[in-house]
C-alpha cells in the first residue's frame, strides 16, 4: 500500500517492480490482481502496459510476469 500523498509517483511504480522482480526467481509465472480504473490509475497502467487480460468485469487481471516486468517504468 502506497500512502496517499505518493499515490500516482515514481515511489508506486517501484514498489510494483520490487515486487514483480522478487517473486520471478521463486518460479511464480502469473500474478492476479484487482483494480478499479477510477481509484487505481497506476494498476490500470501496469495491466495495460503488461498486456493483461482482464478476467472478471469486477477488473481482476491475470498476466505472465515476463510481459509485466518488460511494461513497468517505461
Amino acid at each position: 500500500m502506497v500512502s496517499p500523498k505518493h499515490r500516482g509517483t515514481w515511489v508506486n511504480v517501484a514498489l510494483m517492480y520490487s515486487f514483480l522482480q522478487r517473486i520471478r526467481p521463486l518460479g511464480v509465472e502469473e500474478v492476479y490482481f484487482e483494480g478499479d480504473d477510477q481509484l487505481h490509475e497506476d494498476t490500470m497502467k501496469l495491466a495495460r502496459r503488461g498486456a493483461c487480460e482482464m478476467l472478471e468485469t469486477n477488473h481482476l487481471y491475470g498476466c505472465d510476469l515476463i510481459d509485466v516486468s518488460n511494461g513497468v517504468g517505461e
